[in-house]
């Protein structure tokens, strides 16, 4: 694969000399899995049952595998221990939970309720939850999303909205987080790729806690647009032996193993995911120096004329496997591209 620009080795000098911590990893399991680490959405139950009871086929279609999360009163609890009736706001519905969960709890506890709508036949109009888990609680949820377990809770006005590329690409970062340019061995330069940084296709950012506290992670997007760095058009087809190129270009010590076609096809992508938006992501964790380089790819459709398309590329970079990823687990479901 030819490419007209030479996509710099990101290599990230600024990242590694403040950060000079010990790494400490032993997995290659993505940590930005959203399947697995879903970010739930505060809803309002009860309002889903009125308005399923309005046009249940298409509350259906919308709630349909959205993750979700809203506070309750439980009203009764099944012997089983297998389901519990929860009351939200004035309606009551059926939530099914692992009994270990359910055990922890009583009738006329509060109860956080994380997990999907499962919707019955159009005849019967029946609205249940399916809950991965329970949670404590004492009164109405304030924040907008919610991870599950590290205590973790999002409000939108705490954000910033970013975009990409003229719009094609946003998400949301919290205020906390620090922008960075990405130095590149190229005696520490202040750009980590003149034509990325020049269009303005790329964001590179040290995830801060609220507080402003550096932690040792760095995220990054940006935009690989087929226009700007294939010279053939038949490339832009190849999706995979391109993000194969920019994991290697990014990590080297990758490029043996990813370089047996053999391998190649066992190997990658990793794990795939599809965010609450629809935005679906192959990802691969690579290495770079001592530090875990975990990637997510996801392709920008062309809008026709002269615009061929690319790649959305997400970077996440951290030293440890006891990294909690939820800030940048946030930031990745609130991306969306047109």
């Amino acid at each position: 694969m030819k490419t007209r620009t030479k996509l710099v080795g990101l290599l990230f000098a600024l990242f590694v000399m403040m950060f000079s911590l010990g790494a400490g990893y032993a997995s290659n399991t993505p940590k930005l899995n959203i399947d697995k680490r879903p970010v739930y959405a505060k809803c309002s139950v009860a309002d889903v049952v009125r308005e399923a009871n309005k046009d249940y086929k298409g509350t259906s279609q919308k709630y349909k595998d959205k993750d979700i999360i809203d506070y309750g009163i439980i009203s009764s609890i099944a012997k089983n221990k297998k389901s519990i009736i929860v009351k939200f706001s004035d309606r009551e519905v059926s939530v099914s939970a692992m009994k270990s969960e359910v055990g922890f709890f009583s009738k006329g506890d509060g109860v956080a309720v994380y997990g999907q709508f499962a919707f019955g036949s159009e005849k019967k109009k029946e609205v249940t939850i399916e809950a991965d888990h329970l949670g404590t609680a004492t009164n109405e949820l304030s924040s907008d999303y919610y991870i599950y377990g590290g205590d973790k809770s999002y409000v939108d006005k705490n954000s910033v909205s970013v975009s990409l590329a003229d719009n094609r690409i946003k998400f949301n970062i919290l205020k906390s987080w620090a922008e960075t340019e990405v130095a590149t061995d190229e005696a520490y330069q202040k750009i980590f790729n003149s034509e990325i940084y020049r269009r303005k296709l790329g964001k590179f950012y040290y995830v801060n806690r609220a507080d402003g506290e550096p932690q040792p992670e760095l995220f990054g997007v940006f935009y690989f647009d087929y226009n700007v760095f294939l010279e053939q058009d038949g490339d832009k087809k190849k999706t995979h032996d391109i993000e194969k190129a920019i994991i290697s270009n990014i990590c080297p010590k990758e490029l043996t193993k990813l370089s047996d076609p053999i391998t190649w096809k066992i190997i990658y992508p990793t794990e795939t995911s599809t965010s609450s938006k629809g935005v679906k992501f192959d990802h691969y964790v690579g290495v770079y120096d001592n530090y875990r380089v975990e990637f997510a790819f996801t392709p920008v459709n062309s809008m026709g004329n002269d615009d061929g398309g690319g790649l959305c590329v997400i970077i996440y970079m951290y030293y440890n496997d006891s990294t909690n990823p939820n800030h940048a687990l946030y930031t990745l479901n609130s991306l969306t591209l047109s």
